[in-house]
């Protein structure tokens, strides 16, 4: 990749993944190292599944092999529990089509975290 796109993958806020078709890591960018705390040298080659909590594998991993040519996106929003609190990830899934077939998957996760908790205090207070 050159240090350009690199860059500008690297800089970007977002979390942004991709996944080959057996959903283990084939890229991920600085954001993404953040959100999983291993450097991404480290991430390349494992499954994503053994960087989900146990009480959502089930629920990831069904949604992401729900993916198809047919039905090729998903949103979602997942809880991410840190020390500090609660992170709220909204998730865009995409599966990558080459020729027809599912070559993988490719994930963008944001922060909504202030938004999230917005419309909960607002929520609560009704």
């Amino acid at each position: 990749m050159s240090d350009m796109f690199q860059s500008i993958l690297d800089t970007h806020p977002d979390i942004i993944c991709r996944f080959d078709e057996d959903l283990k890591f084939i890229y991920a960018n600085q954001a993404a190292s953040v959100l999983f705390r291993f450097d991404r040298s480290a991430l390349i080659g494992k499954p994503l599944i053994d960087h989900v909590p146990e009480s959502q594998k089930v629920e990831v991993y069904d949604r992401l092999r729900g993916l198809s040519v047919n039905n090729p996106t998903i949103t979602t929003l997942h809880k991410v529990t840190r020390e500090h609190g609660i992170l709220y990830i909204l998730w865009t899934n995409i599966a990558v089509i080459k020729d027809g077939v599912l070559t993988g998957y490719q994930s963008v996760g944001r922060d909504v975290s202030p938004e999230t908790r917005r419309r909960h205090e607002i929520r609560d207070q009704a």
